[in-house]
């Protein structure tokens, strides 16, 4: 989605590294379960000698929000809205949505 995704009308919306990002860890905490593990890398990586498609390492960059967020445990599964685009999920520490529909 770099590249950019379609949103609901169908209409192609780009994404700054860092709303990718955001929008990927939201996403990731909102399913993840025990023993899930996060990575962001960069499928684009111009400076993968072998073209792995961001599996080398230089894809994989360290983010400043991965010491940042203290969500704590979460206190039960995801909650779903009933058009199945809006996801939430509380954790001991806070709150986590994912919108789809935006």
């Amino acid at each position: 989605c770099l590249g950019g995704c379609r949103d609901n009308k169908n209409r192609i919306r780009e994404f700054s590294e860092a709303e990718f990002l955001e929008m990927s860890i939201a996403g990731f905490l909102v399913g993840m379960g025990k023993g899930s593990y996060f990575g962001f890398s960069n499928m684009q990586d111009k400076d993968d000698p072998y073209a792995m498609g961001g599996w080398y390492d230089s894809s994989w960059k360290y983010y400043s929000q991965y010491d940042q967020l203290r969500t704590g445990k979460p206190e039960g599964p995801a909650e779903m809205g009933a058009d199945k685009m809006f996801f939430r999920r509380t954790f001991k520490n806070g709150n986590v949505s994912l919108d789809c529909r935006t």
